[in-house]
């Protein structure tokens, strides 16, 4: 059955170094990024589809993110302004868990929280290089109520693309869930300072630091990972 309305909620928005928005392009260009979620009027149901963040949380914890949220981009005035209260809601649907997107979970104590058993997994336990997305724990709050699913279907518009901004340009975004992209082999070749060989698994955090031990210079700033030294001489 087909949704009644459609809104657009406007939570505010942050700054993120643009590198970090276009893989790598870019950096230390400071670019600010709106936080959107939509509120589906639905037959079955009220449902949201991402909350925006927690401008006090963010203000702590996440200052370099300088986060600008009027009163009226707040998730209950951003309701009240459609009709609607936070009790009202039946269903949350979060893109992801990162702070951005979740942040306003805590006002529909009401609602059924809709996520992946992957996602809910990533969020409580995060790796170490998502610590920092998954930073506010507000998602989880006393009265949240999960139904964990586990998604079988990406929808992909070219072979190994998504989608980005215009119908006719790409870009890579945060990868999917398939073998190729999250589990690939790591090739290296060199001089005498390569040992030839088969060695154990490593992350793609880890290269930055590998080159940087290689080349004896000073990781970047925010590097993590380790050293491969298996494959060094």
């Amino acid at each position: 059955m087909a949704a009644k309305k459609v809104y657009i909620l406007d939570f505010g928005s942050l700054v993120l170094d643009r590198s970090h928005i276009m893989w790598g392009m870019e950096p230390g260009t400071p670019t600010r990024f709106p936080a959107y979620g939509v509120l589906i009027d639905h037959p079955d149901g009220l449902i949201v589809y991402d909350t925006g963040f927690d401008l006090d949380y963010v203000s702590k914890v996440v200052p370099f993110g300088l986060p600008e949220q009027t009163p009226e981009q707040m998730i209950p005035r951003q309701l009240a302004s459609a009709g609607f209260d936070p009790e009202q809601v039946s269903l949350v649907v979060n893109s992801h868990l990162h702070f951005d997107h979740s942040g306003g979970n805590k006002h529909l104590t009401n609602a059924t929280t809709l996520v992946s058993k992957e996602e809910m997994r990533h969020a409580k336990v995060p790796e170490p290089f998502e610590q920092l997305g998954y930073c506010d724990p507000g998602f989880d709050h006393p009265e949240a109520r999960y139904q964990q699913i586990s998604g079988d279907i990406v929808v992909m518009n070219k072979p190994n693309w998504y989608l980005f901004a215009k119908p006719t340009t790409y870009a890579s975004t945060h990868g999917s869930p398939w073998a190729y992209d999250t589990n690939v082999p790591l090739a290296m070749y060199g001089p005498s300072w390569i040992k030839a060989g088969k060695y154990g698994d490593s992350e793609v955090v880890d290269l930055a630091r590998t080159i940087a031990f290689i080349l004896n210079v000073r990781p970047p700033n925010g590097c993590e990972g380790r050293v491969l030294l298996d494959i060094l001489n």
